[in-house]
């Protein structure tokens, strides 16, 4: 019978592994050049510590429990680093790709370019409290923005006018109507205490302008007596 060129142990999970340098209860098994037969198990022997070789793979010890977390949690760093710039290089590369073109004054065109009027100077020309006569403007605006209240006409550019002699007034329709509720006028009051909107139950306050023919014509001639008799008097101081 040949002797055994050598002697290896099953390990688990571990593959061959030479003889007396395990330190489990394993089965042996005799390698011959002509056979292979599995000999009673042997009684474990007293560990000695590994020594790591040159192609000797043993003396690595199995990883603890901290040192996979901490090698899982470096992986995961590593895999989220990973990501993390792809995401940047993807960023950069949509930056670079989708520019938008902004409007310029040059691609404006003539129609565009040209405009360098002066305003029109909008806005209240005369404020609350002022007195104003017939034809004087009140507001400037493009678009009504401010409505025609008592004694006050609006031109055909929403120009605000005055159509009475009296006092400027700014006032809301008290009466909260769902279409004209928002809606700010401007009045004109024929009297300084008066107070805008006048209700609808009192009768409206208007300038008639009419006058008393037979009074005014009276007034007249009482004038002109008085005018002769004035100058008949100045008449008699010359000659004396």
């Amino acid at each position: 019978m040949e002797e055994p060129c050598c002697h290896i142990s099953r390990v688990p999970r571990h593959g061959y592994l030479w003889e007396g340098e395990g330190t489990e209860h394993t089965t042996e098994l005799r390698y011959t050049q002509s056979e292979f037969r599995f000999l009673e198990p042997t009684e474990p022997k007293e560990p000695t510590e590994p020594t790591r070789q040159p192609g000797n793979w043993q003396g690595f010890r199995p990883p603890t429990r901290a040192t996979s977390a901490m090698s899982l949690l470096t992986a995961n760093m590593l895999g989220l680093n990973r990501q993390l710039s792809r995401l940047s290089v993807i960023a950069e590369s949509s930056a670079l790709t989708n520019q938008v073109r902004h409007a310029s004054k040059k691609a404006g065109g003539s129609t565009k370019n040209n405009r360098d009027s002066a305003g029109r100077r909008l806005g209240a020309k005369k404020v609350g409290g002022q007195p104003v006569i017939p034809g004087n403007i009140i507001y400037r605006q493009r678009g009504t923005h401010f409505y025609p209240g008592e004694n006050v006409g609006m031109g055909k550019d929403h120009t605000l006018f005055a159509l009475e002699s009296g006092y400027v007034q700014y006032y809301q329709d008290p009466v909260k109507d769902k279409k004209f509720w928002k809606r700010t006028y401007v009045g004109v009051a024929l009297k300084k205490d008066q107070i805008l909107p006048t209700p609808a139950t009192e009768p409206r306050r208007r300038a008639f302008r009419m006058i008393d023919t037979a009074a005014y014509k009276n007034q007249l001639d009482q004038s002109r007596k008085e005018a002769l008799e004035d100058l008949v008097a100045l008449d008699k101081i010359v000659q004396a």
